[in-house]
């Protein structure tokens, strides 16, 4: 008599037993060419499910070694079903000595064990997800399993078998749910000579379509070529080097900092990349995440530090490379090299992610519209109830109109003047961009707004910042903050963006003016956040993560007054929690740091108007000061007379809140230091600070204020307060040492005792508004089996602005069988000086030099050439946007050109 599961056990089964789906799967290898009629019987037991009857077979009528060994493989999946791990283990062995491959084994034991996962979940479904994932646990279990064998009828035979097989059980949750982890183990041993470790990678069908590369720690196609995007061959191999040097690889590695040397390097090791992803932290740990075009990893290591099980998709087998080894130590991530249009995976996951990918679909995928494929590929990875998160430049960004080079080299306002090709880097703008993905069939998209832009964003707002007004919240100030955390600054701005920003939030535009977007498709209605009442997320930049917060402002949901948020960012995993949540109320007040702004931004502004500012912030702090404690009478600096408490390092103007009634209030002061602080320190700290977010200003009545020193030395003299090599000797190692500590770089040895030399403001004049033009250096080469492509290429981005310019170009060090190169000059016209132009081997020789001879240049396209003898250079004018010219280079010359090196002196000028 069968014991009743609970009043929806019945219906359960019925739903889930109609609601069987099955995919076309690779076929498991046949192990025997003679099969035996017990054989036959063997498989189709297995095939159904049917573990009992199978293990009550004998081997008598088995006279061929191959079926005995695949019997032997079929009884220990049967057994390790049945509860008996260790007869099954035996048996495993048993196949194996008699002749079955590690693999075969390995699948057998594992599609049994995702059989069991997908009765565990069958028992409790009594929800949607639940239901979901035993349906997704068969039809894994039979993907791995039944190969050619698994029509739709016989993978819904075996099903409805399995599920009668749970009603007759006492309590079969928890004696499924027992038999796991014996058979994950059983599984895994098996698997990890051949496939690595079945725990290192949460698909089934990922050893069916790729090797195991364990010299890299990557899963390849056998006849990978992978696609050539790179920021340099010597600059990610120093990336890798530094990955695989470090001991401590984590998301805020101290080691991995000391080699953030340079814009790539930071870009792709900085902790701060992941500031894109954090409102989704909740919905992101636990689940399965397809990350496409992961890059270097610092996204796939915050999200396996997150507890996903990350698979994590690279073109490029360098930076799989990389990214794998930065995810070395968790089990929970696997990295797959493939181009993303090949990628054959079955499965499917809670979240996708495209950061930073997107606007290359049109160069590396194929298609009539490869944006629309990316797309909808990527929302045939989802999961019912699934999300897609997408990252990308807006084609409309407010920095390009103030005169910012496009992000992707393609020139200065490329995008605003809609240039992009059909075979070039593409981006969009937010309403383009949204309906392209209701267009590839996302049921809902939510916008969300990073600052300064989605690389490194310290500054996410939600969408509730988008759909509510609330005056009292001061949103301009934000905005005004996280300008000058721009990573990629740029001269000759055309506009204040701290005056633009709060303007374009007053009138409703920062969806469409931002930066970048984040934009989230749903497969169905939902929710991508665990708390929809946050309107912004702010992102300490630069901080190790002992010295990180993550503030974020909230709209209380019973009282809808606002309040603040704070967790402290140094653990991944702690953040979940809600207890580690500091609540606090928020204050309406009108920021005095932003004052300044209004200053600097008037035509010959004068001191004495910084001065009227800086002294509401100065009486401010007078009201704070008290006398000396101990400690700071112990320094021996009895000369000051004007003391503050320890915890008013960091009461910089920024951080001064001024009421409509007057009261001035300091907020955020993170910095204490552990004696009271002499006023002038922290005066002269906080005009340092005031000044340095400054990224444009127009021109002062007296040009010697231009000068930062000068200015902050007669502002202080203003006061009465003239700083002395005393002070600097005294106050430099508190400033530079508390920097230091914020971002994890080591203390000085020799600490500073002079002032910081600042510099020069940015003048912000109308009457130069002219940007500086930027183009594309790119080198291609060919071989008999490809053709020019932009696979096989090396790029570098240059200003059209008369300097002289030196390029090396790596090719690769594969024998690939070059017989061309070609070199694309520019992207647009121009007037190009060629100085020279050689290729040299890895030793410096030269192999081949032009020497201005235009015999030696062929299929010269869109460009006049002209030779300039006694100059020393050849004058190239292109006719069109795409000049180019090939290499006429010897045929004994080309087995030489693997490793060897391209150079190229010019300068370039706009015509």
């Amino acid at each position: 008599m069968r014991k009743k599961r609970g009043k929806s056990a019945g219906k359960v089964s019925q739903s889930l037993s109609q609601s069987v789906s099955v995919r076309s799967v690779p076929e498991v290898s046949v192990m025997v060419s003679r099969d035996s009629d017990l054989l036959v019987r063997a498989r189709l037991h297995w095939q159904l499910g049917e573990w009992a009857e199978l293990a009550d077979l004998s081997f008598d009528k088995v006279d061929n070694d191959s079926a005995r060994a695949e019997m032997a493989m079929l009884f220990a999946a049967a057994l390790g079903q049945l509860g008996k791990a260790q007869q099954a283990q035996s048996w495993a062995q048993q196949a194996l000595e008699w002749g079955a491959d590690r693999t075969s084994v390995a699948r057998v034991l594992i599609s049994g064990t995702l059989n069991s996962l997908a009765k565990a979940h069958a028992v409790r479904a009594d929800s949607v997800d639940e239901q979901t994932k035993a349906l997704e646990h068969f039809n894994q279990s039979a993907q791995l399993g039944l190969g050619a064998h698994s029509v739709a009828g016989l993978v819904k035979a075996r099903v409805q078998n399995q599920l009668q097989s749970i009603e007759s059980q006492i309590d079969p949750r928890n004696a499924l749910m027992a038999r796991l982890s014996e058979l994950l183990h059983l599984g895994s041993r098996e698997l990890k000579t051949d496939l690595s470790t079945w725990r290192a990678h949460p698909l089934p069908d990922v050893a069916l379509h790729y090797v195991w590369d364990e010299g890299r720690g990557i899963w390849l196609r056998e006849a990978a070529q992978g696609f050539g995007y790179s920021d340099g061959d010597a600059v990610e191999e120093r990336i890798f080097a530094a990955v695989q040097a470090c001991d401590d690889v984590s998301l805020y590695s101290k080691d991995l900092l000391a080699h953030q040397t340079d814009w790539a390097s930071t870009y792709h090791l900085t902790f701060d990349r992941v500031n894109v992803l954090r409102p989704f932290a909740q919905r992101l740990a636990g689940s399965s995440v397809l990350e496409l075009g992961c890059g270097c990893g610092a996204i796939t290591r915050y999200l396996g530090e997150l507890g996903a099980k990350v698979m994590a998709v690279e073109g490029s087998v360098r930076r799989a490379s990389i990214a794998a080894s930065r995810c070395r130590d968790l089990d929970n991530v696997t990295v797959v090299s493939d181009k993303l249009q090949d990628v054959p995976f079955e499965a499917t996951f809670d979240v996708v992610t495209l950061i930073g990918v997107l606007e290359y679909s049109r160069v590396y995928v194929e298609g009539l519209d490869p944006i629309q494929t990316v797309l909808a590929q990527a929302r045939r990875y989802l999961k019912p109830g699934g999300i897609l998160i997408v990252a990308i430049e807006n084609q409309l960004g407010l920095k390009y109109f103030a005169g910012a080079p496009e992000d992707h080299g393609v020139g200065v306002m490329a995008g605003v003047n809609d240039a992009y090709r059909e075979d070039t880097v593409v981006t969009f703008g937010h309403k383009e961009l949204s309906g392209r993905l209701s267009q590839a069939g996302f049921a809902q998209v939510d916008t969300f707004l990073p600052f300064p832009d989605y690389k490194m964003p310290s500054l996410m707002l939600h969408p509730l910042a988008l759909e509510l007004d609330l005056p009292e919240w001061d949103l301009a100030s934000l905005l005004r903050t996280v300008v000058s955390f721009e990573r990629q600054p740029w001269q000759n701005h055309l506009f204040s963006l701290e005056q633009a920003w709060p303007l374009v939030a007053r009138n409703g535009l920062l969806a469409d003016l931002a930066n970048s977007f984040v934009l989230v498709g749903h497969y169905a209605q939902s929710s991508a956040l665990s708390d929809s009442n946050v309107l912004a997320s702010y992102y300490s930049p630069k901080r190790t993560g002992e010295y990180s917060q993550q503030i974020e402002f909230c709209v209380a949901p019973e009282s809808g007054e606002l309040a603040v948020r704070r967790r402290s960012m140094a653990d991944t995993r702690a953040m979940l929690a809600a207890s580690t949540a500091q609540w606090e109320p928020y204050i309406a007040a009108v920021n005095h740091g932003d004052r300044i702004h209004q200053v600097v931004q008037r035509p010959k502004w004068a001191l004495a108007d910084l001065v009227a500012w800086a002294r509401v912030w100065l009486n401010a702090l007078r009201v704070q000061c008290v006398a000396p404690d101990d400690r700071a009478l112990a320094l021996g600096w009895q000369e000051y007379s004007e003391w503050l408490p320890g915890e008013f390092l960091d009461a910089v103007a920024r951080n001064l809140l001024i009421k409509v009634n007057g009261e001035a209030v300091f907020i955020d002061l993170e910095w204490h230091e552990r004696h009271a602080l002499p006023l002038k320190l922290v005066v002269y700290r906080g005009l340092l600070i005031s000044f340095a977010s400054l990224t444009s200003i127009e021109s002062p009545e007296d040009s010697a204020l231009l000068d930062k020193a000068t200015l902050i030395a007669q502002i202080m003299q203003a006061f009465g307060m003239v700083m002395t090599d005393v002070d600097y000797a005294r106050f430099m190692p508190i400033i530079d040492g508390l920097a230091r500590r914020a971002q994890g770089l080591p203390l000085a040895v020799h600490p500073i005792q002079k002032p910081y030399d600042s510099g020069k403001f940015k003048l912000r004049d109308v009457l130069s508004r002219t940007a500086v033009a930027r183009s594309t250096l790119t080198l291609y080469w060919r071989t008999p089996e490809e053709g020019f492509n932009e696979n096989n290429t090396v790029k570098r981005n240059y200003d059209l602005n008369g300097a002289l310019i030196r390029f090396e170009l790596a090719l690769p060090n594969e024998t690939l069988g070059i017989n061309r190169l070609r070199l694309d000059i520019a992207g647009r016209t121009g007037c190009f000086f060629v100085r020279a132009l050689r290729i040299l081997d890895a030793a410096g020789s030269v192999l081949w030099d032009w020497g201005l001879e235009l015999r030696r240049l062929s299929k010269i396209g869109q460009l006049e050439i002209a030779v300039m003898p006694g100059l020393n250079q050849a004058c190239m004018v292109s006719t069109g946007n795409d000049p180019q010219f090939e290499m006429d280079l010897p045929e004994d010359l080309l087995p030489m050109l693997s490793g060897a090196r391209v150079e190229i002196e010019f300068s370039a000028l706009v015509v």
